[in-house]
Parts: C-alpha cells; structure tokens; sequence
C-alpha cells in the first residue's frame, strides 16, 4: 500500500546527487510513473529535487547528517542506504538511524525499515550489527555435480597461485571442480534460506557477494586476480573484503604507527565524551618508589587530576574523579573504573 517514505542517504549532498542521477531518471523513464510524480521542474510545489509527491503518498529524501532532516515527517516505509557511512551523531542530536526509526512510530506494525550497505569494520559495523540480529538470509545453490545445495564462500575458490585463469570452486560435499560456466545455471536453481533466529521474529536479513555476479559482471576469475593485488596492502585488502566479498574488516592487532594515529585525532573539550562513545575505563597503578620513576611534570599533571600521591588513602582521593559524570551532548554517563 503507498504512504510516506523517507529515504536516507549518509548526507544531504549525497540525497540530491541521487535524487538527481537515480530517482528524477527513474521516473522520467518510466510512463507509469511520469503520470503520477510530476517532475522537479514543474511548478508544482510538492516535488522538488528532495521530494516527490505520488498518489497515496510522499517521498521526502534527506542526509543522516541533518537532524531536520530526520524529523522532519512520519514515515511508514523508511530506507535508510549506506549506514556504515552514517555519523555517529546527526548534529549532535543522537543516532541517525535511531531518529529515522522513531519517524515509523505512527505506523506501528504496519511500518517497514529497510537498512542497507556496504560493511566496514567489525564491531564498529551498523549494517553488520543488524544482520546478526536478523535470521542472516544466504542464498544457496546447487552444485551442478552432486546438487547439494550451499552458499558461496570466498576460501572454496581454488588456483594456482599465479594463476587466476585456473580458478574453480571446490563444493562441500564432492570433488570434481565447479567451473564458473556453471554458474548461471546455478543461480537460477537459487533460493534465500535462514541461518539464524532472529532476536526479532519479523527481521530479516540477507546478504550476498560478488561471487554470486551473473555472467558478464565481475566473473571469479577477477575477483581472485584482485585478491592476488592486494596481498601485503592492508588498505587494499579491506576494500576487497568490504566491497567484494560484502564482510567486515577486523583491524590488527598491532599498534598503529604514531603517526598515523596522530591524524586521526580530534578536539574534543577535557571531561567530554565523544558522539557514539558507550563507556569509558579507568585504571590506576600503585606506585611505591619516588618521583625518580615518573617524569616530574607528568606526575605533577597526574596529583591534581586524582590527589596526592602520599595520601593514606589513594582509593578515596580517585573516588570522586572516577565516579564523577562526564557529559556529553545532551546526555550524562557514568564514569567507572577499578584499578
């Protein structure tokens, strides 16, 4: 049934570019729906390069940077396109996604939310956190020697090293090699199938990679020849995971070099904590030595933020630093640590 729709791109520059380049291009070649949704350049003042207005509803598009944006109407269909891209915060007023999802409150059940992206890192992934709460949809399909049914996954690809033009895949119940000729086939015969129980009954969540390209896209062979490009290249390895394969990067374990974490620094006032920060931490050492271990200028810096160092009691004298609140915008959270 139609009705108001939101859509969300990860900026308004970014909501007008689509508008121009997909939505106003998608209506002009469609007679269907030229008569219903009258172009931006007619003087009807319900459709502008940001807003369309169709029989039974409206489609209003928007950035996930622009509070305004984001409350700016009740919606029952919402699509909300590159999360990951999203800030943290929409003009310091919270989550984006969280205040496009309270536009649906009017619709109550009757409201649908679609999310979509393109992941990034793990653990700091919108679209992932979402898909691992949803029934995580693959898309199986039949291997065309033996049928077993099953969804593609990179490490089944095989080659000689040196070699992507000898690449096949190797399926999980028989040997002989799938040769991507055999794909099309494959694809068709094709269906989605839950993996998980989602938290919520009524989500869910698909994901697919390029492995799946239909003849005449990205074939395997390519994608192997890029895998075999990024090797020993951090950055092009995390767009290859990111963009072909549609999975998270896991960040090293290794330290950063300084500088490197240096420029991604940013000014932030003291006792502040950033948009998105959950919690914080702290630990405190017990020093039984002098002054002589610790820099003077360092250990004075450190005696004003939680006391004197010969204080009978250290843990009364940290008691009020950790435990005080620390704000940050329009919200208040607890300072916690143990040492």
């Amino acid at each position: 049934a139609p009705g108001p729709v939101l859509a969300v791109q990860p900026t308004v520059e970014m909501a007008k570019r689509n508008s121009r380049q997909r939505i106003d291009t998608l209506i002009d070649e469609s007679p269907i729906l030229r008569e219903r949704v009258k172009p931006a350049r007619s003087r009807d003042a319900g459709n502008t390069m940001l807003s369309k207005d169709f029989p039974g509803g409206t489609l209003v598009m928007t950035g996930a940077n622009s509070a305004v944006g984001l409350r700016s109407m009740p919606a029952r269909y919402l699509f909300l396109d590159e999360v990951d891209a999203y800030p943290a915060s929409a003009d310091e007023e919270g989550d984006p996604v969280a205040l496009a999802c309270a536009r649906m409150a009017t619709f109550a059940h009757r409201a649908k939310a679609f999310l979509v992206s393109t992941p990034t890192i793990r653990g700091l992934s919108r679209i992932e956190r979402e898909f691992e709460a949803s029934d995580q949809r693959r898309f199986f399909v039949p291997c065309p020697h033996c049928g077993e049914m099953q969804w593609l996954k990179f490490d089944r690809l095989k080659w000689d090293k040196g070699q992507p033009a000898s690449v096949h895949y190797l399926c999980e119940s028989c040997d002989p090699p799938i040769t991507e000729s055999a794909k099309a086939g494959m694809l068709t015969a094709g269906e989605w199938r839950a993996t998980a129980v989602a938290e919520d009954p009524g989500t869910v969540g698909f994901h697919i990679s390029a492995l799946y390209s239909p003849p005449g896209w990205q074939s395997w062979e390519s994608i192997v020849r890029m895998w075999e490009t990024a090797q020993g290249n951090d950055d092009a390895l995390r767009v290859f995971k990111n963009t072909v394969l549609g999975e998270t990067w896991t960040e090293s374990g290794e330290a950063p070099d300084w500088q490197r974490l240096y420029d991604r620094r940013e000014a932030w006032a003291n006792g502040t904590v950033p948009a998105g920060g959950l919690f914080l931490t702290a630990g405190a050492a017990a020093w039984i030595v002098g002054a002589d271990r610790w820099p003077e200028a360092k250990w004075r810096d450190l005696e004003a933020q939680i006391g004197p160092s010969e204080t009978d009691q250290p843990e009364e004298a940290q008691a009020g630093q950790i435990r005080r609140p620390i704000r940050r915008p329009r919200r208040i959270i607890k300072f916690s640590g143990m040492h």
